[in-house]
C-alpha cells in the first residue's frame, strides 16, 4: 500500500491487494481521529480545489425494529426514499 498526502486534507492510496482495496472500499464506517473518513475509488473528474460532497452515505440506525421485519419489500422502499443502500448490518447493536 502506499499512501500519498494531497491538497486540502485529501489522500490517494495505491493498494497492491485488490482484497485489501474493497475491503477499505465497502468495509467502513471508518473514523479517524473522531472524523469520520469518506472513502471513494478514484475517478478522472476528480478535483482538489472543489470541495463540495454531492454524494453523501449516511448510517441510518433502525433501533426498534426486530431483524425479521427486514423484507426485500422494506430495503426497497428505504432505498427508493434516500438512495442506494450500500451495506445492511443487522449485527449492530450499537
Amino acid at each position: 500500500m502506499q499512501l500519498i498526502d494531497l491538497e486540502n486534507d485529501y489522500y490517494l492510496v495505491h493498494f497492491q491487494d485488490e482484497g485489501d482495496f474493497n475491503k477499505v472500499l465497502v468495509g467502513g464506517s471508518w473514523v479517524i481521529f473522531c472524523q469520520h473518513l469518506v472513502v471513494r475509488p478514484w475517478s478522472l473528474d476528480f478535483s482538489m480545489s472543489d470541495n463540495e460532497v454531492d454524494v453523501q452515505v449516511v448510517w441510518i440506525r433502525l433501533p426498534s425494529l426486530s431483524e425479521s421485519y427486514y423484507s426485500n419489500f422494506l430495503l426497497r422502499a428505504i432505498s427508493q426514499a434516500i438512495g442506494p443502500m450500500v451495506k445492511l448490518d443487522v449485527h449492530t447493536s450499537s
